[in-house]
Formats: C-alpha cells, structure tokens, sequence
C-alpha cells in the first residue's frame, strides 16, 4: 500500500549566526528563531503587575495563555 505521509523536506535554512549550529525546513522558521539571539524584546505582557517582554509574538501569545 503507498505511503500516506507528506515528503520530508531538506533542511536548507541554516542559522547565520556564528556559533549556533541549527537548521530549519523553512525559511519562516529560520526567521523567526533569529529574533532569539537580539535583545530586542518589543512583545509586553499587558497584564496588570507582569513586566514580562519577549522577542517574538508567539512567546507572549503562549505566556498569556
């Protein structure tokens, strides 16, 4: 009988930064991991008392929940 699972893609998308050694399916992904190695922390909890910040929407969407 054929296979009913999807191809598994090349990992093609490296990480840029020297030193961090991992490699995404998609360019997206790739993208969004590299807002982990800034500082830059524009996403903040907007709950009363929380100082919470964070660097990609997704991490305070699954803070919040």
């Amino acid at each position: 009988t054929p296979s009913l699972k999807k191809p598994v893609l090349p990992r093609r998308y490296p990480c840029q930064i020297p030193g961090c050694d991992k490699v995404f399916q998609r360019r997206y992904h790739m993208v969004s991991h590299l807002a982990t190695h800034t500082a830059f922390k524009p996403f903040s909890c907007s709950e009363k008392g929380c100082t919470s910040s964070f660097r990609r929407p997704q991490d305070l969407k699954r803070h919040l929940r």
